[in-house]
Formats: C-alpha cells, structure tokens, sequence
C-alpha cells in the first residue's frame, strides 16, 4: 500500500533497471484471481494532458514478428462464453468528438492487418443501430492515388460447385 496524499509530481512508484537485458521489470502471477482486476486505474478524471498509459519504444531492432509485436494482449482459455479481448468504450454520449480508436500509420505498411482463422462467423461485423443519416463506412480523401485503387476484392477459392457470393448488397426495406 502506498499513500502519496499531497504529492504533486514526479513519480510515486519508480522502477530503474539500466542495466537488465532480459527478463521481466515487473512480473504478475495471480493465477487465482477470478473477480477483480489484476491492475486497475481509476479515477484519473482530472487527467488533461498525457495518458493513462504509455509505451515508448526506440530501439531499431524490435524483434517483434508475425507472432507477436510492442503490445501484446493473449488468452489461450477454452471457455465458450462471450469474450472481448480488448474492449474500448466511450461511455459518454457528449463526447461527439472522441474517436474510439485511432491509428497513425507513418510508414509504408499496412494500418490494419487481420489474420483469422474464423470459418463461420464474420472477420469484421459492424453493428450500427443508430446511425441515421451518416454512411456507416467512408473511405475519403483518396486523393493521392495515381495506379493503384480505393477497394480490392479478390477471391481464389478452388471450389466452383457452391453458391458464394463475392459481393452482397441487400436492402429489405426497399
């Protein structure tokens, strides 16, 4: 338990190790947690600049491959229950200006990059009960683009017996 009750700046909690190349700095093993949170924070209402978290990584050989990456969020359960592995939420209808996630991509790579494994169920399912007069995907501003295109779809499937569709548009209250 730490009480910082007055402190005002610098860091309550500060871990240095120079000089470590491998390992864990901070390593949590709570294998019988089953209701809580393993690290909460709360109550940074008065947050206005900075972040609640930050990863700061310079180093020009991450060794991060296909198989991981900086962040890395895994769950290796077999539970069958409904499960979010991250999960953003704007829980304030006032907040018209704050994007739910955002990627600023500077390099010539991909933004977004989904490998799934899904056989039966959508790889992207958008559900948009209340929109009403905005388009509920936009690409814009696709101004740059000289050879190149705004959608690719491509499909190679061997299969030729089956019905598919590449493309479905349907609208059941035309």
């Amino acid at each position: 338990y730490i009480d910082a009750d007055g402190a005002t700046s610098s860091s309550l909690f500060y871990v240095a190790a120079p000089s470590q190349t491998t390992g864990n700095i901070i390593h949590i093993d709570t294998p019988a947690l089953n209701t809580g949170n393993a690290i909460n924070i709360a109550s940074i209402d008065a947050l206005t600049t900075g972040s609640a978290i930050t990863v700061d990584a310079g180093g020009t050989t991450l060794a991060s491959t296909a198989a991981g990456g900086l962040v890395e969020f895994m769950y290796d359960g077999a539970g069958t229950g409904t499960n979010n592995l991250l999960y953003i939420k704007n829980n304030s209808t006032s907040a018209v200006n704050t994007t739910g996630l955002f990627i600023d991509q500077n390099a010539s790579a991909n933004s977004i990059s989904i490998d799934s494994d899904s056989a039966t169920a959508e790889v992207i399912h958008i559900v948009t009960p209340l929109n009403t007069t905005a388009n509920v995907m936009s690409i814009s501003d696709c101004n740059s683009l000289t050879s190149g295109g705004i959608l690719g779809v491509e499909s190679n499937s061997p299969d030729n017996t089956s019905s598919r569709n590449l493309v479905k548009i349907n609208n059941d209250n035309a």
